[in-house]
């Protein structure tokens, strides 16, 4: 239960700093934190919650379960970087949008995933399927929510259509529009993201060029574009299929009923 709190704890101070960094008034149709109370109490009180958080590791005392989180946080602070490195740049967009989601977003389920199988004392094996299990779903569940980011309701999804593009964000299915429309049009719509990206930040220009991305150790780290090496060829679908895959092979060699039929909801998003 201690576990649970923790990573849940966590993810609750990431979404804190996220709404600051993303100067956010709302999350999820509610106010947000920030714009409640200012940023610097939001932001002192996202530190304080992710330090209750190892505390609560530290209580528990399982190595393997602090060394995981403690990968994890730093694996979503590099995502997060990435993403205020890379700005507006459709090309850089383009070259890491799966490292990403990957860091931002789907590492988070994977650990999560990975604290359950070590806390039931699960073996190797199948500590393994719930990790990919966990990284996939989380791969499904953010392209669904870039998604609705486009399509959906906002009185369900809780944010205006299309505030990603607004905010900056190339996300996949503008990525994969981009490669399609006309080009005056995508030349249009490039731009409507990119001046989005220079006005909220109050800067011009990628930084790419200026310093080294985070955690790309010797300039390697990408997926080779959003139809590269590692992506899932047919969007959330398909990374659904890939999470359930390992559940029917591992552990115990059967399809587990309660997680083999999850699939993203994304009324909630982890970021």
């Amino acid at each position: 239960m201690e576990i649970a709190a923790a990573t849940e704890l966590i993810h609750m101070a990431t979404l804190m700093h996220d709404d600051v960094i993303d100067r956010s008034d709302s999350r999820r149709g509610r106010v947000s934190a920030n714009a409640f109370f200012g940023n610097k109490i939001t932001v002192l009180s996202g530190d304080y919650v992710l330090s209750r958080a190892f505390w609560l590791l530290a209580k528990d005392g399982d190595l393997r379960i602090i060394r995981l989180i403690a990968d994890l946080t730093i694996a979503m602070s590099e995502g997060e970087a990435l993403q205020l490195v890379i700005g507006g740049s459709v090309k850089s967009w383009e070259e890491y949008y799966w490292r990403i989601i990957r860091d931002k977003t789907a590492t988070f389920l994977d650990v999560c995933c990975q604290c359950g199988s070590i806390l039931a004392g699960g073996e190797d094996e199948a500590r393994k399927a719930l990790s990919e299990y966990g990284l996939n779903l989380g791969i499904a569940f953010q392209i669904t929510d870039d998604i609705l980011d486009i399509t959906g309701d906002p009185a369900k999804t809780g944010k205006p259509v299309g505030s990603d593009l607004r905010d900056g964000k190339f996300t996949l299915p503008v990525l994969l529009a981009l490669q399609n429309l006309p080009e005056a049009q995508a030349i249009a719509l490039t731009k409507t993201g990119r001046t989005a990206q220079h006005q909220r930040e109050g800067r011009n220009g990628d930084l790419r060029g200026r310093r080294r991305l985070p955690g790309d150790r010797d300039g390697q780290g990408s997926s080779g574009g959003v139809r590269g090496q590692g992506a899932p060829r047919s969007g959330g679908s398909s990374t659904i299929d890939r999470a359930r895959g390992p559940l029917c092979t591992g552990g115990h060699g059967h399809k587990p009923d309660a997680l083999g039929d999850s699939s993203p909801t994304p009324g909630r998003s982890p970021h």
